[in-house]
């Protein structure tokens, strides 16, 4: 209801005087409280929902990308597709500083549910792919699962190389840890270099963390949540940042603290892990008490932060840059043509270097696959299809090892990738002995005739005709029903230190597909 109102008119002059009173002495007023209270510029707190993208959206959040930017966890192919990406596969990660609050928040960003190992959607349940290689997904970062975040706190401006860590975050990959002993311990492998997160160093040797680790006193780690489909990234904070065992700077001065990022398991047997080496973090002060400026430096063994933005930068040591070009050794297609590494002619009739995905100069050598007589036969009744092949590439006796390489076969056509299989290195026995090294190479797996895979690879140093060559031997069973027109290119990639490729048409026959040496003569 509105109510009417008199005003009474002397009361009214001394309500104007006392408002131009007021308004005389307001500037004074907010005079003194900017100079009692000054305000160093920060960052709004991060408020986690457990997707990392969406919550560190302040400008002074910065983002360090996994290098190469792509998923680059292997996972067996079959059972799993090529579109299957694991959850140990991270993205990047997220960083920003609070200095009001002296308050480091961390944002791991997966491409998936981080810890979803099999990428069936359900972090903690064991997928029937994962179960028929044997493997586990435990729930809550449980068994041998690890995420961990290696922080080296004694650190100069741009982060050189100068030992090991100081502190680590995270959870081990010890038996019996799990999401519930996510926090902050001392690093105390000494012995580690930067970075190095392989035999047990530090995760899985004795006095792994949690156990024979300390737990660092002073400084709270606030875990968001156990990732899952509604939050599927790994986000923590950490207060008083400063605190952390070696800093000596008082929030408002300037820091440097390098990271290094490990997410794995031993239990997805098969599944690869993940790590990111020497990202760099440099905060910088313009004045102690007014701004700060946080400075985005390249990352890594070679600076490669800025890679794949589509400008060479001389600072973070670029030879070049990949953006829209095709990289020659990474199993994708970058240029959109539909053709992939040896397969695209960029790189298979490259005068010279191409670019490599950390923005350096490389030359990836394509090697002609010579006497290739190959076939693939579909099953009958529900039965794995079969290829087979016999070909060869030049190569000098001892010019490479062949137990030290990972093996992986590839075969697309232009709709895209057809099958796709990985042995991993040392699955090669050696046999044979010439001047102290072994001649012959030989792996198999009876069990691939029903649960798919390699069934047999073999390979052998020898000449041919003249030629110093390595002739292999293939047998797969697996999935090649998307082989549905002639045109197929055939890769192998961890051979003779380059990747082996042809391109060719195969004859149909009324069970498949057929090439004779006369097609590819």
């Amino acid at each position: 209801m509105h109510v009417a109102r008199t005003t009474h008119p002397v009361s009214s002059v001394f309500a104007i005087l006392a408002i131009l009173a007021i308004l005389a002495i307001l500037p004074i007023a907010l005079f003194a409280l900017v100079v009692l209270l000054p305000s160093p510029a920060a960052a709004a707190p991060v408020l986690f929902t457990g997707d990392a993208t969406a919550d560190f959206t302040d400008p002074s959040a910065m983002f360090f990308s996994d290098v190469p930017a792509i998923p680059d966890v292997g996972m067996p192919k079959p059972p799993f597709l090529a579109a299957d990406i694991s959850g140990w596969d991270m993205q990047g990660v997220y960083l920003q500083y609070d200095i009001l609050t002296d308050t480091m928040y961390v944002g791991i960003d997966c491409f998936t549910i981080c810890g979803d190992a099999d990428n069936d959607g359900f972090p903690g349940v064991t997928g029937p792919e994962l179960t028929s290689l044997l493997g586990n997904d435990q729930p809550d970062l449980g068994g041998t699962e690890s995420f961990a975040v290696v922080f080296d706190t004694t650190q100069s401006p741009g982060c050189p190389d100068d030992g090991p860590g100081d502190v680590v975050a995270g959870v081990a990959s010890a038996v019996g840890a799990s999401i519930a002993d996510f926090d902050l311990y001392d690093y105390i492998f000494p012995g580690c270099p930067d970075g190095f997160f392989g035999g047990g160093c530090p995760f899985t040797s004795v006095g792994a963390f949690p156990g024979d680790s300390i737990m660092v006193g002073g400084v709270t780690l606030t875990l968001f949540a156990s990732p899952s489909a509604a939050a599927p990234d790994i986000e923590f904070s950490l207060s008083p940042f400063s605190a952390l065992p070696g800093f000596t700077f008082t929030p408002g001065g300037a820091f440097s603290v390098e990271l290094n990022l490990f997410g794995g398991s031993i239990d997805d047997d098969g599944i690869g892990e993940d790590e990111m080496v020497g990202v760099c973090f440099d905060q910088t002060t313009t004045t102690t008490t007014t701004s700060t400026t946080t400075t985005t430096l390249c990352i890594g063994p070679i600076k490669e932060a800025k890679c794949g933005n589509g400008m060479i930068d001389p600072e973070c040591m670029e030879e070049c840059d990949y953006a829209g070009l095709e990289i020659c050794d990474n199993m994708m297609d970058d240029d959109g043509d539909g053709l992939v590494d040896c397969g695209d002619e960029d790189c298979s009739l490259a005068v010279g270097p191409t670019c490599s995905a950390e923005c350096l100069l490389v030359t990836v050598p394509c090697l002609d696959i010579k006497d290739d007589p190959s076939i693939i036969r579909f099953g009958n009744f529900g039965k794995p299809d079969y290829f087979k092949m016999h070909g060869r590439i030049l190569s000098p006796f001892g010019g490479f090892d062949p137990t030290a390489e990972e093996f992986t076969f590839d075969l697309h056509n232009t709709s895209g990738l057809v099958h796709s299989i990985t042995l991993p290195a040392g699955s090669l026995a050696p046999s044979g002995n010439k001047n102290g090294q072994p001649t012959r190479f030989k792996y198999k797996d009876k069990a691939a005739r029903l649960a798919g895979g390699i069934f047999q690879l073999t390979g052998r140093f020898r000449n041919v005709s003249g030629e110093p060559s390595f002739p292999i031997k293939l047998k797969v069973y697996g999935d090649f029903s998307l082989a549905l027109e002639p045109h197929m290119i055939t890769q192998w990639y961890g051979v003779g230190g380059g990747i082996g490729f042809l391109v060719a048409d195969w004859n149909e026959t009324n069970r498949g597909w057929k090439l004779s040496l006369k097609d590819i003569q």
